[in-house]
């Protein structure tokens, strides 16, 4: 568990995981960037959920979607922000790696 706590306790410390949190405070201040991020997140549940029923994506959609995001991104905290979050997911998808392959290796040894 000293492992697991270590971690938990790295990532809080990160200066991304920071920055992010607090670039999430603006935004979340914000109505005109909390709206704006919320109609990207719309369009891009629609994306989702249109691409699935019909195993391609709807090319009206996409288009819908990404006029959105490159909206939201032309927003200086919003662009860093969704950049932020690009690198805390990609250091917590690191953080289960390492969790998964730790306990591979004590399942295997046993």
């Amino acid at each position: 568990m000293k492992s697991f706590d270590a971690l938990i306790n790295h990532l809080k410390e990160d200066d991304t995981v920071k920055a992010y949190q607090a670039l999430e405070q603006v935004i979340e201040n914000s109505p005109a960037f909390k709206q704006a991020y919320e109609r990207m997140l719309d369009k891009q549940k629609r994306l989702v959920q249109a691409t699935h029923a019909q195993q391609e994506t709807p090319l009206d959609e996409k288009t819908v979607y990404e006029d959105a995001l490159n909206e939201l991104k032309n927003q200086v905290p919003v662009q860093q922000y969704l950049t932020l979050q690009s690198d805390v997911n990609t250091t917590v998808q690191m953080m289960f790696q390492m969790i998964e392959d730790a306990l591979n290796a004590e399942l295997k040894r046993k």
